[in-house]
């Protein structure tokens, strides 16, 4: 009796091992490798997503930095602009919605000379891309070393791809004893007053090339030696 359950006991032990080595069965592989299969696919989504948002980051940080360079370097000639009026030389300050000239100290002498600055005219404009939808940004600077004749030079690319530039130049208007701000985009006195505006506004707009995306960024600058264009006088 004894040997009969010693026997019993010895040939269970012997099917649950046999059993635990038989392995997963086909089923259970099946669950495993769909249940891995949705795991990869959405680590991969993830990964690129995330890839797609540093690539996008990485352009338009590149596109917010080229527009800041742009503005910055027009804000500090703007500052610097003296009141000059030369009629004939037509040296003003000259304010559109899309283009500004005014009078600045340039560089006349030769690139491997010592600097000579006289005085000159620098100008801001857009210029259509051939071919395509967007404008290149260009600044031109033209010197005059003596009264009859002038200097001129290559505009200089300051920027490509570019989708809007537009200005704005500060007027006050009175009504009695008060008086109101007012944005112009075009500065009316080129012709009348011997001075640039108080200030300018400039809203430029870059864009990604074959893509949507872009950055747009204003500046407003102070000119120290303007003065507010008055809406109250009539422009001839």
């Amino acid at each position: 009796m004894k040997d009969k359950k010693k026997f019993a006991w010895l040939e269970k032990a012997q099917l649950i091992k046999v059993k635990s080595l038989t392995g997963f069965t086909f089923i259970e592989i099946l669950l495993a490798m769909a249940l891995f299969s949705v795991v990869a696919v959405t680590m991969y989504s993830l990964l690129g997503a995330g890839m797609e948002i540093w690539k996008r980051g990485q352009y338009d940080g590149g596109l917010y930095q080229q527009a800041r360079l742009t503005l910055n370097m027009l804000a500090r000639e703007l500052k610097n602009a003296p009141p000059v009026y030369y009629k004939k030389l037509d040296l003003f300050f000259e304010g559109e919605n899309n283009k500004i000239s005014f009078p600045s100290l340039i560089n006349a002498a030769a690139p491997d000379k010592e600097s000579q600055f006289a005085l000159g005219r620098v100008s801001y404009f857009l210029e259509q891309s051939q071919g395509r939808d967007f404008y290149t940004l260009k600044r031109w600077e033209e010197s005059f070393t003596d009264i009859q004749g002038k200097t001129e030079s290559l505009p200089e690319i300051l920027a490509v791809e570019v989708k809007d530039l537009k200005f704005q130049y500060y007027y006050e208007k009175k009504e009695g004893e008060e008086v109101h701000s007012q944005w112009q985009d075009e500065w009316l006195f080129k012709e009348k007053f011997p001075y640039p505006p108080r200030g300018v506004r400039m809203f430029l707009t870059l864009i990604e090339k074959d893509s949507s995306q872009q950055v747009t960024l204003m500046r407003q600058v102070y000119i120290p030696m303007g003065k507010p264009g008055e809406l109250n006088i009539a422009i001839e």
